[in-house]
C-alpha cells in the first residue's frame, strides 16, 4: 500500500467502485485553499489500485468491457448515480453507429437523458433513430450512491399508450454501511423510455 495526498474540490465525492462518501468534502466544511475552496485528504490505497472518484451531481452509463469495441456494444448497459448534496444528479448517453462520419448532423443517433432526485431517477428518450439496425442495448443495472435513508423497494413505472404502468421490483439490495443501493435485472428498453421513472424508498 501506498499514502497520496488528494484534493477534493467543493462538493460531493465517492469513490469508485465502492460508491462510499469521502468525508470533509462537503460546501459546508470546505477550507479555503490557494485552489480555491475545497479539501486535501490523505488515502491509503494498495499499489495495485488507481484511485478514482466521482463528483456528486453526475449520472453516468457504463458497459462491461469486451475484447473489441465492437463486441462490447452489444452489453447491456448500467447507470451511476451519484447525487449532489442536494440529492439531485444528470446524465446523458449519446448513441450512434460507431462508424459514421456524419451521425449527429444527419440525426442518425440516439440521445437518452437521465436526471435524479432523491427516490426517483428517470429515463427519457430526447433523440430517437428509426433507421438504425444498432440498437440501443437494454439498462440493465443501477447503483445509486449517497443513499441516506435503508430501501424497502423499487418500482419502474411507465406509459404504455396513454395509462402508466407500474412494475414492483425485488431484485435490488441496499448496503447501510456505504449507502450504496443496487438494482440488477432491471431490462429497461431505454428506446421505448419516455419519462420512464425509477421510484425507490
Amino acid at each position: 500500500q501506498t499514502s497520496i495526498d488528494v484534493y477534493f474540490p467543493q462538493g460531493r465525492w465517492y469513490e469508485y467502485p465502492s460508491g462510499q462518501t469521502i468525508p470533509a468534502t462537503s460546501s459546508l466544511n470546505a477550507a479555503s485553499t490557494p485552489d480555491g475552496p475545497g479539501r486535501t485528504r490523505t488515502l491509503t490505497v494498495p499499489l495495485s489500485k488507481l484511485p478514482l472518484h466521482i463528483r456528486g451531481g453526475n449520472i453516468i452509463p457504463m458497459q462491461a468491457a469486451s475484447t473489441t469495441t465492437a463486441f462490447s456494444r452489444w452489453n447491456r448497459f448500467q447507470l451511476i448515480v451519484a447525487p449532489s448534496e442536494d440529492g439531485m444528479a444528470t446524465g446523458a448517453l449519446y448513441w450512434d453507429d460507431g462508424l459514421a462520419l456524419h451521425s449527429h448532423p444527419q440525426g442518425k443517433y440516439f440521445l437518452v437523458k437521465f436526471t435524479a432526485r432523491p427516490g426517483v431517477i428517470e429515463v427519457d428518450m430526447r433523440h430517437y433513430y428509426g433507421g438504425s439496425r444498432d440498437p440501443l442495448p437494454l439498462l440493465d443495472e443501477v447503483k445509486v450512491f449517497g443513499v441516506e435513508n435503508r430501501v424497502n423497494f423499487v418500482n419502474v413505472r411507465k406509459r404504455v399508450g396513454w395509462w402508466p404502468r407500474t412494475k414492483s421490483l425485488k431484485t435490488f439490495s441496499f448496503n447501510m454501511n456505504s449507502k450504496v443501493l443496487h438494482i440488477k435485472q432491471l431490462k429497461l428498453d431505454m428506446m421505448n423510455a419516455h419519462k420512464t421513472k425509477i421510484i425507490y424508498g
